[in-house]
């Protein structure tokens, strides 16, 4: 993790470079204080007011140049943590994006969501200065405590013993505050999810007059949230008040022992004053120390976090060599067996849909009729058996080319937040005229107005019928020569049917097509019907062919409409 996360800081090393050489310049500044301080009190003992004004004027001089320095610093710091973080947020969309289609199945989006802010988020609070302030802290303790020793190897005794108990103290709380921040971003993803679920299935919730079922469900999560955040509350609080107090301790023993030393004549009142300065000097680092420990096991969870996202491997561009490139643009399955987990899907299915055939793919809910068109995709790969295009195994066709040849519509239809062209043309600006054309064609053709209309999120302010109407223009646009279509006529009014149907013979003219079809009015122009019941193939032929055969075809549709079928 920790090479990964310098890949990204190589390109801003310059930065973190000089705000890494400021610190030992902003270290003497700020130490050098105590001393210029005793140098006052010295002069003033020897009754030297002149030398006591140049000493105290030479301290403001050094606490403004402290203040500059460590300004700059903190500039430079942050504005490498921002370029940082900005490298990392857009290496992870990127990432995301280039993900097999299975890991966002089996992810709630809210784990997503929240590792792409929230975590991102947290790592930019530690970056921007965080971790220079952490190193410039740590070489003052060093720093001041070599003077104390120096000053007053008695008192530093104190110190001595003091420091490694509150650092054993920081690690152990650490560490309990690293599992409860684990915990506690597991709870956040779950309530993402359930705003996220709110949000786009609110219609579905009020009309089963399920609101509060679900708002007791979320109550329970942000509860358990809250919970574990209240037990973190707990322990950092008394932590800061252990810290205080062991600080406040430790500065009585040293005004004692140091009043002794005083009486004794071993030690001057200038040298006990600077001494308790230098104290009071450490103990601002490790206050801070454990101010910024929240922010770095905070950081350092969300890291993790996200580093589990780029172990995920991306979906590759080939699955298995040699490469190869479709000879025609047919589809084959050979023996294709396939299975979501446990749950078997497809058993042994082979077919072929020549080049320029057009086939409608029947079967009831559940017998795998959406799967196949993930195969064909490459969405997912089958466990045994090949699906081939092109008399080319899917594994050996470069991802890209086997889908440049293959539009497809499926029965959800997801838009973009944007313009319609840019919905249309999926943001190919080698589209966006032939996105513009079609457009004003709809319009011409009596269907809504769209011009100057905005998609806010997943086309909310669309019917479902004019987001099919959305997603047969993006296939029209792309024109590819592989037509996959999974029964999204279902949400179009008979008019923009029968519309949808005459471009849709003409678009699929010398097209391979595997049409995925619930109604008779799509699957008597096929030229073959494919019946599936339970991922088995159990009838192929014409339509007159089943038809007359009486079998699986005939009693799926004899309900529908009779009169097309005796």
């Amino acid at each position: 993790m920790i090479r990964w996360f310098l890949s990204f800081s190589y390109k801003y090393r310059y930065y973190l470079l000089a705000a890494g050489l400021l610190i030992p310049l902003v270290q003497f500044f700020r130490l050098a204080r105590p001393t210029i301080l005793k140098w006052v009190l010295e002069a003033g003992e020897k009754g030297d007011l002149a030398m006591a004004a140049d000493y105290t004027l030479l301290f403001i001089v050094f606490i403004g140049v402290n203040h500059l320095l460590q300004y700059a610093q903190v500039l430079l710091s942050s504005y490498a943590g921002l370029k940082i973080v900005f490298e990392i947020r857009n290496a992870l969309y990127e990432h995301l994006l280039q993900l097999p289609f299975p890991v966002f199945q089996d992810s709630r989006s809210g784990q997503i969501i929240v590792r792409l802010t929230n975590d991102v988020e947290n790592v930019k609070a530690a970056l921007s200065g965080g971790l220079i302030r952490v190193v410039s802290d740590i070489l003052a303790i060093v720093g001041i405590l070599v003077i104390l020793i120096a000053m007053n190897w008695q008192l530093s005794l104190y110190v001595i013993v003091a420091i490694p108990i509150l650092l054993k103290v920081t690690s152990v709380i650490g560490g309990y505050i690293r599992k409860g921040m684990s915990s506690a971003k597991a709870l956040l993803s779950k309530m993402t999810t359930a705003i996220s679920e709110m949000i786009f299935g609110g219609e579905v919730l009020r009309g089963f007059g399920k609101e509060e079922p679900y708002q007791a469900r979320f109550s329970g999560v942000s509860r358990e949230f809250t919970d574990k955040y209240h037990q973190l509350n707990l322990v950092e609080p008394s932590y800061y008040g252990f810290v205080e107090f062991s600080g406040s301790f430790l500065l009585a023993c040293i005004i004692y022992d140091g009043t002794l030393q005083i009486h004794g004549n071993t030690l001057s009142f200038a040298e006990l004053v600077a001494y308790i300065a230098y104290v009071q000097s450490i103990m601002h680092p490790i206050r801070h120390l454990t101010g910024m420990m929240h922010n770095l096991v905070n950081a350092h969870t969300s890291m993790v976090r996200i580093f589990d996202i780029f172990n995920e491997a991306k979906e590759p561009e080939l699955i298995e060599m040699p490469p190869a490139q479709m000879s025609d643009y047919s589809i084959e399955f050979e023996n294709v067996h396939f299975s979501y987990g446990e749950e078997k899907v497809l058993k042994g299915l082979s077919f072929k849909i020549r080049e320029g055939e057009k086939v409608a793919l029947v079967g009831r809910t559940g017998a795998g009729k959406s799967t196949m068109i993930k195969l064909i995709n490459r969405f997912y790969t089958c466990q045994e058996g090949q699906v081939k295009l092109g008399g080319q195994d899917v594994k050996n066709l470069p991802r890209n080319h086997l889908r440049e040849h293959i539009g497809f519509i499926l029965q959800d239809v997801y838009l973009f937040t944007g313009s319609l062209e840019e919905n249309l043309a999926l943001f190919n600006e080698e589209r966006m005229e032939r996105s513009q054309k079609h457009r004003v064609k709809l319009e011409q053709d009596g269907f809504f107005d769209m011009e100057g209309k905005e998609v806010v999120a997943n086309g909310a302010n669309f019917s479902l019928g004019e987001k099919q109407l959305m997603a047969f223009g993006r296939v029209f646009i792309k024109d590819a020569e592989i037509f996959l279509l999974d029964e999204a006529t279902s949400n179009v009014d008979t008019q923009t049917e029968h519309y949808l149907q005459n471009h849709l013979d003409e678009f699929m003219e010398g097209k391979t097509a595997l049409i995925i079809a619930h109604r008779l009015s799509t699957v008597r122009n096929a030229d073959r019907i494919l019946v599936l019941k339970d991922g088995v193939l159990v009838e192929d032929g014409t339509f007159e062919e089943l038809v007359a055969k009486k079998g699986e075809f005939y009693e799926y549709f004899r309900h529908q409409d009779l009169k097309y079928l005796d």
